[in-house]
């Protein structure tokens, strides 16, 4: 099984290793952000449009849906 994050926000967890049962290691709190060119094509976190891209801003538990 992968390891936790560090303290530092934003640090994600370790993966596991190929043929190893469990699951990567949990992240921590802090900013995540995801960015791709066009209009919004999912939902979740705070929608902004940045240049013509769509940037999507998670400071809190979200989920992400495509659509």
């Amino acid at each position: 099984m992968g390891g936790g994050a560090g303290v530092n926000p934003g640090d994600g967890g370790s993966g596991r290793s190929a043929g190893q049962a469990g699951n990567g290691g949990a992240g921590a709190g802090g900013r995540y952000f995801l960015r791709y060119r066009g209009p919004p094509r999912a939902s979740g976190g705070t929608i902004t449009t940045v240049g013509g891209d769509t940037l999507h801003t998670f400071t809190t538990s979200g989920v992400l849906t495509v659509f």
